[in-house]
């Protein structure tokens, strides 16, 4: 009798370890799907033992210990064959080259408190192909200053231009003479400082660093005497680049909303604020929780943009906002919404609607790129760069056209 009994037993032993072995080698050998393998492998060895114990209540206990796991590891697979594809992973057939792609060349990453930076004085190509051919073959010219160059200005400028934003901003694509910053310099034959403070990337939690440390008023030469007009460029997407979840800025500032306050909380380096910012997840465990997917899309970076998030964007910009008046007491602020074209049409105008009506419960000047340049709207093709999607020399000059109109300190 006693037989039957030792043998189950030495197989339970052996079975253990090699699920102990297996869950050890997943963990650190295999990057997709680990948990969904690992519970593979305990409801298997549960159900061995289920089917071996010997009393009715041992058996229900193997058993939906096993259902439980199975059911873990089939969230996972179930969410992972739902995930959406990272809007910041170029498709196949399309790279980026020039010395703007070699890492740490022009772009320093990490960089104190901001996250990263283009480098100071710097010079870079950026050559963007897809399927062979080129999109785009351009040119970016860093100052002294760490800002994007721009056009020569007078001696004692009637007004000052403060440029805010991501790629838009910047001029992804672009040479340094066709970004919007430098035309409105160089329309105002140089009444107006233009100074461009965007980089690829950035979002508003980089614009409020910005101000908030000091680097605007250091870097921007602006008389707080005379008219200032601060532009912040933004898409819908830039609400996750400021809750910080999925794409590259994994070094950026860090402001979290509780009690209606918003406060600096570090780097996105030092962990993960979840749970409506009111829980904080260090990096030693934020690291292997975020492989699982479970976590990932229902709390960690993969998950999907909250009402929370978008109210806690609408803050930040509020707060840059409000910075740069104690810099600047005749600084207009106005923040320009662009659509996000890879969305469907629909969710599209949902989205630059949501963004307007958070700006403006926290009394924040906003409008759209359509209400500024209306032919955009109607087709924006004629002022993309064909193939990136990005704007192009075209539209930047309207857009520069449209606010010098706009703003009568541009003239």
């Amino acid at each position: 009798m006693s037989r039957p009994a030792d043998a189950t037993r030495i197989w339970a032993l052996i079975g253990g370890i090699f699920a102990i072995l297996e869950t050890g080698m997943i963990w650190w050998r295999v990057g997709t799907l680990p948990l969904f393998w690992i519970c593979l492998i305990w409801a298997a060895y549960l159900s061995f033992l289920a089917r071996r114990a010997q009393g009715g209540l041992a058996r229900s206990i193997w058993l939906n210990c096993a259902a439980v796991i199975l059911a873990l590891g089939l969230c996972e697979a179930a969410l992972w064959l739902g995930e959406r594809p990272n809007p910041y992973v170029l498709p196949a057939g399309t790279a980026i080259g020039g010395t703007f792609a070699i890492p740490g060349f022009f772009t320093i990453m990490p960089a104190p408190g901001i996250g990263y930076r283009p480098r100071a004085s710097g010079s870079a190509t950026a050559v963007k192909v897809a399927n062979g051919r080129a999109l785009y073959s351009v040119r970016y010219d860093v100052g002294p200053d760490g800002l994007r160059i721009g056009a020569p200005a007078a001696a004692h400028p009637e007004a000052c231009l403060l440029m805010f934003g991501d790629s838009m901003a910047w001029g992804e694509g672009l040479d340094d003479g066709e970004t919007t910053a430098f035309l409105i310099g160089q329309l105002s034959q140089g009444r107006v400082l233009a100074r461009n403070f965007a980089f690829t990337g950035y979002s508003a939690h980089q614009m409020l660093w910005l101000v908030r440390s000091g680097t605007v008023i250091a870097k921007a030469g602006c008389d707080p005497r005379r008219p200032v007009i601060a532009l912040y460029q933004t898409l819908p997407n830039n609400i996750a680049r400021v809750a910080g979840l999925r794409g590259w800025d994994d070094y950026g500032p860090r402001y979290i909303l509780t009690g209606g306050a918003l406060r600096y909380a570090g780097g996105f380096d030092r962990g993960q604020y979840i749970l409506r910012d009111r829980l904080f997840v260090p990096r030693w465990l934020a690291g292997p929780l975020s492989r699982s997917v479970v976590y990932s899309r229902i709390l960690g970076r993969d998950r999907r943009v909250r009402d929370f998030d978008l109210d806690r964007f609408a803050a930040v910009v509020a707060a840059a906002d409000a910075g740069l008046r104690r810099d600047y007491p005749r600084l207009r602020f106005l923040a320009i919404v662009w659509p996000d074209l890879s969305e469907p049409a629909e969710p599209r105008g949902r989205q630059v609607a949501d963004l307007l009506g958070a700006l403006g419960r926290r009394h924040v000047s906003a409008t759209t790129i359509g209400a500024l340049v209306p032919r955009f709207d109607a087709d924006p093709a004629p002022f993309l760069i064909t193939g990136d999607g990005h704007p192009n020399a075209l539209m930047n000059r309207m857009l520069a056209l449209a606010l010098r109109d706009h703003e009568p300190a541009l003239r």
